[in-house]
């Protein structure tokens, strides 16, 4: 049986009328993400497998999937029959993980890191060092609301949420000194 569900908490209602072999889930979701939501099944239902679909290829947020017990990481770009055969290996007890994720976790840098452009690492370090939005737009040249655009970006391509955990993240891959 399929069932779609627009957040977590209405997936684990349907889980037991379901009865899923995979849940495919958003790493963020309303009130609860996607992570949390695999380290409940884990607990409530230990026979339902967990495919974590994301536009995030963030290590960070990969090891709390698996540690959380989801049984794969796909970014939303996989094409369709990649989709389709991560959920039948889930389904019959892999773990699958795609290839960006993979060499992202491999490699020191991530991939995600090498997407940036001059500008938005221009923005990161200024960011890094403390300044507000409106100084660093003065220091560019450009708007308040041109960095605000280029934060967008940076914390769309890195998967943060804060000034600081972008910063954070910069520091634990090299972008930025500590």
């Amino acid at each position: 049986m399929v069932a779609d569900a627009d957040t977590a908490e209405r997936a684990l209602e349907l889980v037991p009328e379901t009865e899923p072999h995979v849940v495919l889930a958003d790493v963020r979701l309303p009130a609860m993400s996607g992570i949390d939501l695999a380290a409940t099944l884990r607990q409530e239902h230990p026979t339902v497998k967990v495919l974590i679909l994301s536009s995030y290829a963030n290590p960070s947020y990969v090891k709390a999937a698996i540690a959380a017990g989801a049984a794969g990481y796909l970014l939303k770009t996989a094409p369709d029959d990649e989709l389709v055969s991560a959920v039948r290996s889930v389904a019959l007890g892999a773990i699958v993980l795609d290839a960006n994720v993979t060499s992202e976790l491999a490699s020191g840098t991530p991939q995600s890191a090498h997407l940036l452009t001059d500008r938005e690492q221009d923005v990161l370090a200024l960011v890094a060092a403390g300044l507000p939005n409106k100084t660093i737009a003065a220091r560019l040249n450009v708007s308040k609301r041109t960095i605000d655009a280029h934060l967008g970006h940076l914390f769309t391509k890195l998967g943060v949420t804060s000034r600081a955990e972008l910063v954070a993240w910069a520091a634990r891959h090299g972008l930025i000194g500590e």
